[in-house]
């Protein structure tokens, strides 16, 4: 019976040992995980951080050179500013010396209507088209006749580049062979024609543009009733 009894308490006291091992390494593998996952804890709180703090630099000197930047642009707007008058006055200078040197030049504006109001002319309007290197010079120009006979307008344009050299011209009237023939224009009519003018390669752009009107050819008088 005594036996029994010792058997019994020593298996109890075995299976109490045995549980608390297994409690021991139950707590053991869990403080590991647990450190485990407080360093990546750690490591990713530390990442942001650096991260935070290497934006926050790149943020502050992006700041800075935009200042600069915007310090440099002020200050370029104010030289163009005091210079702008200069340039303008120097512009005028040459364009009337240009004036001086090749009579009725006019400033060149592309898709603007120029009123001539000269004789039978009304207005011009140019319009640039280019077609690969070559480029072209395309007018519209309005014909009026206020006199009392019947006329064939005769016109010739020629356009200049910023130092008043000739770089291209046509002629409205003036073909011998029917090409660029203008119509009759009786007293009171007013007409429209188209004509081109080509740009040799490596020529600068036109800056300024004159018309000169030929005495028109006078068909017939119209009586006055």
């Amino acid at each position: 019976m005594m036996l029994d009894n010792t058997m019994s308490h020593d298996s109890s006291h075995s299976g109490g040992v045995e549980m608390l091992r297994s409690r021991s390494r139950r707590s053991r593998r869990w403080s590991r995980r647990s450190k485990t996952l407080f360093g990546l804890l750690v490591f990713l709180i530390m990442l942001m951080i650096g991260m935070a703090t290497y934006l926050g630099g790149r943020i502050y000197l992006l700041d800075t050179e935009n200042e600069r930047l915007q310090r440099s642009l002020d200050d370029s707007e104010l030289a163009l500013a005091k210079l702008r008058p200069e340039v303008e006055r120097l512009r005028a200078d040459v364009n009337a010396l240009l004036g001086q040197r090749v009579p009725g030049l006019r400033e060149l504006v592309m898709d603007d209507v120029v009123t001539l109001d000269d004789a039978y002319l009304g207005n011009i309007v140019f319009t640039q088209t280019r077609r690969g290197s070559q480029v072209k010079y395309e007018y519209r120009l309005t014909l009026r006749n206020d006199s009392l006979s019947v006329i064939v307008p005769r016109v010739r344009l020629a356009l200049y580049d910023r130092h008043g050299v000739q770089i291209g011209s046509s002629e409205l009237g003036e073909s011998h062979d029917g090409e660029d023939a203008m119509p009759e224009l009786g007293p009171g009519e007013s007409l429209a024609r188209a004509g081109t003018v080509t740009i040799a390669d490596g020529e600068e752009e036109p800056a300024f543009f004159r018309v000169r009107i030929m005495p028109p050819l006078q068909m017939q008088a119209v009586q006055k009733h």
